[in-house]
């Protein structure tokens, strides 16, 4: 279900926080032995929505009103919304475990330092009342993959599916085409390169 907000989007203010760049949540996975990945169930729908605001997500169903008690799909700040779990799981995931949009990822150097990461994380989610997709997720693995990466204790590489992707692309037939494949095999290279000395280093400190 997605609520069409789209008079209250043209009068809503711009949420400034960004989430973070690609590049330094991979740098972050660079010498870590240990991890962890959850997706957060029904991601927008776990955040409450203030009692004196609910009435702006009003819409009508066969006749009757209804409004929205938690974030629904379709509001023009929902995706940096999200964001707010960071905020309430920052006293326990600093160093500890990145939140990328709705996917949390734990990492450590040692299996014990791993599991007393997770029960302080399991306490924060259980004290918030936020529930993980449990499904969708791996723990204490020594590789997982995210979004177009296979994370691994000894570097990063290309998810087979990205690399036939790439390979596949079909051939430019202009300058803006050309530039396009051009940006992305610069992107993935420059990204394989800055994780690949992020884990060289590591092992060093």
């Amino acid at each position: 279900m997605c609520l069409d907000a789209r008079k209250l989007n043209s009068v809503t203010v711009p949420f400034r926080d960004v989430r973070p760049c690609i590049d330094e949540v991979l740098q972050c996975f660079g010498g870590r032995s240990w991890f962890s990945s959850s997706d957060f169930a029904h991601g927008y729908w776990q955040i409450e929505i203030a009692p004196q605001d609910q009435q702006y997500t009003g819409f009508v169903f066969q006749g009757v009103s209804y409004v929205f008690q938690r974030l629904p799909f379709g509001l023009k700040k929902c995706a940096a919304l999200i964001q707010c779990l960071d905020s309430i799981l920052r006293k326990v995931i600093v160093n500890k475990a990145i939140l990328y949009v709705d996917d949390m990822v734990v990492l450590s150097n040692t299996f014990e330092e791993h599991l007393e990461i997770l029960r302080e994380l399991i306490e924060a989610l259980i004290e918030n009342n936020i529930v993980l997709h449990i499904g969708k997720s791996h723990f204490c693995v020594k590789e997982f993959i995210f979004p177009g990466y296979k994370i691994t204790a000894k570097g990063i590489i290309m998810t087979t599916e990205t690399i036939e992707e790439i390979n596949h692309v079909r051939q430019p037939r202009n300058i803006r085409q050309l530039r396009g494949l051009l940006g992305v095999c610069q992107y993935y290279s420059s990204v394989m390169v800055s994780t690949s000395v992020i884990s060289c280093v590591s092992q060093y400190t």
